[in-house]
This record gives structure tokens, sequence and C-alpha cells, in this order.
């Protein structure tokens, strides 16, 4: 996407911004849309924008049902340590692998697109639960499930893609990818990416690292095009102004994943199929559907990927842990863990015991910059 549009486009991708409702910022970013230059560096941009039409009309038509007492709504609102989203192609097997990972009654059959909405159900892992959604199949030529398939992939904390062993794998790997990928979705981490923060004052600063192509004072000038006066942009990465102006209309997001792949037993070489596909996603981790120990090492891949530990308290003297564990993301301290517990017991606290991978000795005493490991114990002193 080039950088810079004409004026005329900047100004009102910067009214549909100031729309004040659903309606009206529909109608922006149909003018935003139709005064786009119609050329190939423009393509993936005016992808984008019909994206968020399409999404913003169904949140429209949603609320409308909704007023009428007959509405049915495609958030899922996330449950548990992490929310999954199950992405395919039609039959692939998404519907039936939720029902038997989760137990949640649905239909399940070789009729494509027979999920028109996503639908939820949680999975058990260890002594955690786990939100699995299931999501409408991916087509490029059904635009209406795909963005409800898309909007949900854009929510989730992982993804799991899932693919028919019994079919050609790798068409079937193009379209997840290039269909998510139109909609702002990378399956690989981005190798430039840029945060913006809109603020109500002090300007617009930027915070740079691993050499940016575009310079600071270029970045200024691009959000000021767009209305943005005040606003905290973070780049990381090789970034180009184009990367700021995609962050600016809406940013790439990336999504850890994992592949399951269904019906292995249907064809002649399991073996050179998971290979093969093993192959092409490297180094994304792919897992067998129809093993025996399947949920296990799904459940530990998801955890792994969302990013997320287990730490459990203790009371003192108390040889017993908690029951239930704090989750947390991958890198929280002890500070971290007092936060969650109650933030009052910081003003007291002394110091704390850890049983643990991440101390050397079992009981040892840490301070609140200690990095926990999964599985820690922590007991608060103060």
């Amino acid at each position: 996407m080039p950088a810079n549009l004409p004026p005329q486009a900047q100004a009102l991708w910067v009214k549909a911004q100031d729309a004040k409702t659903p309606d009206e910022k529909l109608q922006r970013l149909q003018e935003f849309l139709s005064a786009i230059p119609d050329h190939k560096g423009t393509e993936k941009l005016r992808h984008q924008v019909r994206h968020q039409i399409a999404v913003l009309k169904e949140e429209i038509e949603e609320a409308k049902q909704r007023r009428k007492g007959t509405g049915v709504s495609y958030l899922i609102e996330k449950e548990g340590a992490a929310q999954v989203a199950l992405v395919g192609a039609p039959d692939s097997g998404k519907t039936a692998l939720l029902k038997r990972l989760t137990g949640v009654a649905v239909s399940s059959s070789s009729l494509p697109f027979e999920t028109q909405k996503p639908v939820p159900g949680m999975m058990r892992y260890e002594d955690l639960l786990l939100q699995l959604v299931d999501t409408p199949s991916i087509s490029l030529s059904q635009s209406v499930y795909t963005t409800r398939a898309a909007a949900t992939a854009r929510n989730a904390d992982v993804l799991l893609l899932v693919v028919d062993g019994s079919q050609p794998a790798v068409p079937q790997l193009s379209l997840i990818t290039d269909v998510l990928e139109r909609y702002r979705v990378h399956l690989r981490p981005i190798k430039a990416q840029v945060k913006i923060e809109k603020r109500s004052a002090g300007g617009v600063q930027v915070l740079a690292t691993g050499r940016p192509v575009c310079t600071s004072a270029e970045v200024v000038d691009l959000l000021k095009q767009y209305g943005l006066q005040n606003a905290l942009v973070v780049i990381n990465g090789p970034a180009e102004l184009d990367d700021v102006e995609a962050a600016v209309i809406q940013g790439l997001v990336f999504k850890p994943s994992v592949v399951a792949i269904t019906k292995l037993s249907q064809t002649d070489d399991a073996d050179a199929v998971f290979s093969d596909v093993k192959k092409r996603v490297a180094p994304i981790r792919v897992l067998d559907a129809e093993a025996h120990d399947f949920s296990l090492r799904l459940g530990a891949e998801i955890v792994s990927a969302a990013g997320i530990i287990r730490v459990y308290t203790k009371s003192l003297n108390d040889k017993n842990r908690s029951a239930r564990p704090l989750v947390m993301k991958k890198g929280s301290t002890v500070l971290d863990a007092v936060r969650v517990i109650h933030s009052a017991m910081l003003s007291t606290f002394e110091y704390a015991r850890v049983w643990g991978s991440s101390v050397k000795f079992q009981g040892a005493k840490v301070g609140l910059e200690h990095v926990l490991n999964d599985g820690d114990v922590v007991e608060i002193h103060g």
C-alpha cells in the first residue's frame, strides 16, 4: 500500500473516524473507498476497507435485529485461559473437532458451510479451561461467512488451522493464508510492527527500534494528514511509511497458530502428508488430530502459543498450593502476581518464596522483580 493517498481520500478517512453513528461511518467509509485510486498498489488497502465495510454492515444489521428481539450476536466473548479460533476450508473437520474436544452438541456433516456463525465450547487441559470457537468455513466466494470467520480469528488469542488430510493440503493452506492476510491477519511474525496509541495531548511521539526505513518527521507528517495530532507511535523493525499508513487504517495482527490434520487415516500415505504439511508451515507446530494423545498435545501447544503460564499461590505455613492457578503472561514477575492477588499487598511486601523451575533451589527468597515460570508456586511474605 503506497503512503500519501490523495488529500481528498485522506480527508474522507478523517471524516469516517469522526463519524458519530455506525450508519454515518458506513457512508463515510464507502466514500473513502470510492476515493482510493484504483491500481495494483492500492489493492490491499481497497480490500481492507471493503472488509471494514462488510463488518460494519453486519454490525448494523445485528443491532437492528436485536432491537426487534430476534438478533444473533456473532461476537464470542472470551472465556477461560485463552480463546482459540478453528479456521479451515469447507468439510475440513472443524465442527467434528469442536464436538470431540468440548462435547458441544453441534450438527456435523459433509455439507459445505453448515456452520454459519461462530460456535464456542470449553476444552479442559490439565487444570485450565481453553475456549475453542468453531468458525464458518472460509472461501473466496462466501464473503459473509468468511468475514465472520476472519473477525473471530482477529479476536482470538490462538488459531487452530484445520487441514483435511484426505485432500490435497497445499490448496487448503494457501486458501487459509491468503484469506487471513486479506483481512490483515498474519500467521508468522510481521517483520515490521507499528502500533499507534491515540492521545488527548502531547503531539505525535515516535519510538522506533530495528532501523525503520521512514523517519520520525515523515511519520509525524503522515499522521497529521490523517487528522492525528496527538499519538504515540511505536515502531519495531524495518518499517516503511506504507506500514505506518496500514496501521492508521487498520493494523496488521500476528496470530500464533497450531495446525491440526484431520482424516489422515483416509489417505494412502499419512506419513508423507504429515511431513509435507509440517515442511510447508514450519515453524508452526503440526498435530495429527487422530492421534490418541491429540487433546493433551493440543492443550500444551495452545498454552505455549498463547504465551501464558500458570502460577499457584500458597498461604503461609500451608503445605498445599492453591487448586486453581493464576493465568498470567509469559515473562510475568512476582510483582505482577501480587497485583493479581491483591494490589494492597504491595505496601507490606517484604519478600516471596518460590518453588518451581524459576529458582535454583526450592523455597528460595525472591523480590518483586523475579520472573516466574509455568507451574511456579508463590508464597507472599509481608
